[in-house]
């Protein structure tokens, strides 16, 4: 498809995402090579935020922490949350807690709102937040589809049971959170 529509900017996005979920980042950053300007359309903003993941992903904080900030103040009212939620992703893994839950609170979209949950629970075990977790856990239970639907239990694991100081599990929570995301998306 994309092929047949090159010019087609959703069907870029489209292609672009899959290749992200599929862990093809340098393919997806090939296909957004045309955003060195100012983001014009909407479309333009979706692949912005996509490029904030990708840069996520790959630990480049600094980068993430920019487009997500950019696409928060200047992105239209419709992307708006999730800039939101890939700027409180960065936050949580620069562990900038507080500042990530007041990101956090204000989500509306129900689209959006299971991610945010599951990033509210990461801030509030990370703050070591029981009660409140507990119940945003309970609030999760049963809502994440597919591959994130252990997410939840993971996170509360790691800080309440596991080992915090063992960051390649927390670096595997934090990659399955952007998994999570960009498949809601």
């Amino acid at each position: 498809m994309i092929q047949t529509f090159s010019d087609n900017e959703i069907a870029r996005n489209g292609k672009v995402s899959v290749l992200v979920l599929q862990g093809k980042d340098q393919e997806a950053v090939a296909l957004l090579s045309h955003l060195a300007g100012a983001a014009r359309t909407n479309e333009d903003w979706i692949a912005r935020h996509i490029v904030g993941m990708i840069c996520v992903r790959s630990g480049r904080w600094e980068e993430a922490e920019s487009v997500f900030k950019e696409g928060f103040e200047r992105s239209p009212p419709l992307n708006k949350d999730y800039f939101r939620l890939g700027l409180a992703s960065v936050r949580l893994r620069r562990g900038r807690y507080e500042e990530a839950s007041d990101l956090l609170s204000p989500v509306h979209p129900p689209k959006l709102m299971t991610s945010a949950k599951v990033l509210t629970l990461h801030a509030q075990c990370a703050t070591q937040q029981q009660g409140a977790a507990q119940e945003t856990l309970r609030s999760l239970q049963g809502t994440l589809p597919g591959l994130c639907s252990q997410l939840p239990n993971a996170i509360w694991n790691y800080f309440f049971h596991g080992n915090p100081a063992n960051e390649e599990i927390l670096e595997q929570i934090c990659q399955q959170e952007i998994h999570c995301q960009l498949a809601a998306a």
